[in-house]
């Protein structure tokens, strides 16, 4: 998948005005759009979204706008999505939706699951999500690097 775009504020406009209409197709077809659940919280980052997008893409994830079809508990819209494979055709992704506000903070939720490109039923039919690794792994991959969150 290609890095994001320059203006992803573009992108994510037309996600928020023609979401709806997919998710209903979607929700017709049977597959239920996906909302992230409080055990995948990794924490708030305190980092426009802008800068945290960047650390991620430096750190070999990539943009995956199909995956912007995600909700907060709240039912808020995610504003980003993005998947990180050791390999293209690996067998399991760590998954990384963003939050905000607007405000200069990032909330972080994450998850393992099957890769979407190896996989893609097992994908789509959300076999074996693993929340909690995918927020321990995560959690680590931000230690690592240095970046302060609060998972309060």
């Amino acid at each position: 998948m290609r890095d994001i775009p320059r203006d992803a504020g573009v992108v994510r406009h037309l996600r928020q005005r023609i979401g709806p209409a997919i998710d209903w197709t979607v929700d017709a077809l049977g597959q239920p759009t996906t909302r992230v659940l409080p055990p995948e919280r990794v924490g708030t980052i305190p980092q426009p979204i802008e800068t945290v997008e960047s650390v991620l893409r430096d750190g070999g994830f990539r943009w995956d706008p199909l995956s912007l079809y995600h909700y907060g508990p709240d039912g808020e819209d995610a504003d980003g999505s993005w998947a990180y494979r050791p390999s293209q055709l690996a067998d399991r992704q760590l998954h990384v939706v963003l939050i905000t506000d607007g405000s200069d903070a990032t909330e972080v939720y994450a998850h393992d699951e099957f890769n979407c490109l190896r996989h893609p039923v097992k994908h789509v039919n959300e076999i074996d999500i693993r929340r909690r690794e995918g927020r321990a792994e995560m959690r680590r991959w931000l230690d690592a690097r240095g970046l302060t969150y609060d998972h309060d």
